[in-house]
């Protein structure tokens, strides 16, 4: 999401689908290697695009000035358990709010408006966290699940698969990550121009309304909870977003 333009979007009818978005990793406390995870992601994406990394914002103000600045910025959580249990207190309460708002990519508030850059009018913030079973359950409300904001996430549960005494990295797969984020990033890549995503073929638009269909009616299905079902509905936006990244890297 870093390597694409601050304009890249899917031809969503009349709102254009940006490119950004929410991961959110969970699993068991050290077994499940999150912050090792997110790590690595940081180390290559601090070599291959510094800018790219935002700071892990204390405020609703602070991410606005944040995004005034750097409107395309990807803001990583290693613990994301602590910021679920810090706006539970209530005093993040309102950063919580600014980060939906910042995946639906409406200005946050009247300063990004004011600037003349107009890439500041447009914010493009990714996110990358890991977070325990057991905080997500403890310190998430029901009206983070019902009201949208935790549907939001593209949310991957993982369990450890290979014990390592020492990682063994691989530092030549390294450059290599590198140097594609690089490439990525630039408009024209190995030699081919990039341009706009053209949205669905005829044949994929066949298959999307079949799937979409389906998963509409899952969500208001009899078996999925109140809780889950803004996730289940918000899929298909999670699906778009997704293929709008393969097709840069296309």
């Amino acid at each position: 999401a870093q390597a694409c333009p601050i304009d890249y979007a899917f031809p969503w009818g009349g709102m254009p689908m940006p490119f950004h978005v929410y991961t959110l990793c969970v699993g068991t406390s050290a077994d499940a290697r999150k912050s090792a995870g997110i790590t690595v992601a940081r180390d290559i994406l601090d070599a291959a695009l510094p800018d790219a990394i935002g700071e892990v914002p204390g405020s609703r103000e602070k991410l606005i000035d944040s995004l005034r600045v750097k409107p395309r910025q990807a803001v990583l959580y290693s613990e994301f358990g602590a910021f679920l249990a810090s706006s539970e207190q209530g005093y993040l309460n309102p950063l919580k709010t600014a980060f939906t708002e910042a995946w639906d990519g409406t200005p946050l508030g009247r300063a990004l408006i004011k600037k003349a850059d107009t890439e500041a009018r447009i914010p493009r913030m990714s996110m990358l966290a890991g977070s325990t079973l057991d905080y997500l359950e403890r310190h998430t409300e029901p009206a983070d699940w019902t009201g949208g904001f935790m549907g939001r996430y593209i949310t991957f549960y993982g369990d450890r698969q290979r014990d390592f005494p020492v990682p063994p990295g691989n530092l030549s797969m390294r450059g290599t990550l590198i140097e594609w984020l690089r490439n990525l990033a630039s408009y024209s890549a190995f030699g081919v121009t990039r341009g706009q995503c053209l949205g669905f073929s005829q044949t994929a638009r066949q298959l999307w309304d079949t799937w979409y269909k389906s998963l509409t009616q899952h969500a208001r299905g009899t078996g999925v909870t109140a809780e889950t079902a803004g996730s289940v509905s918000r899929a298909h936006a999670h699906a778009v977003r997704i293929a709008l990244l393969l097709a840069w890297d296309y």
